[in-house]
């Protein structure tokens, strides 16, 4: 009986091993968005003025980014 718990234990240690497993495997492969630059400030302004900003952004993971419904406003 006791043989029994350990087979089972070491199952469900091992499941949970693998499953640990497939999950740092599906981390390692993603896609990261970065920005060029994380914040700014376009300071005071007077109403009417139209700030401009070039943010440029690069995928940095080792899977396809895919960007759906950008908008500009």
């Amino acid at each position: 009986m006791i043989m029994n718990r350990r087979i089972r234990l070491t199952g469900v240690a091992g499941v949970a091993l693998l499953l640990s497993g497939v999950a740092w495997a599906q981390e390692a492969r993603a896609p990261k968005l970065a920005l060029s630059q994380e914040s700014w400030d376009f300071g005071a302004m007077w109403h009417g003025e139209n700030p401009q900003l070039t943010l440029v952004l690069k995928n940095e993971g080792n899977a396809d980014l895919n960007l759906t419904r950008v908008k500009a406003c």
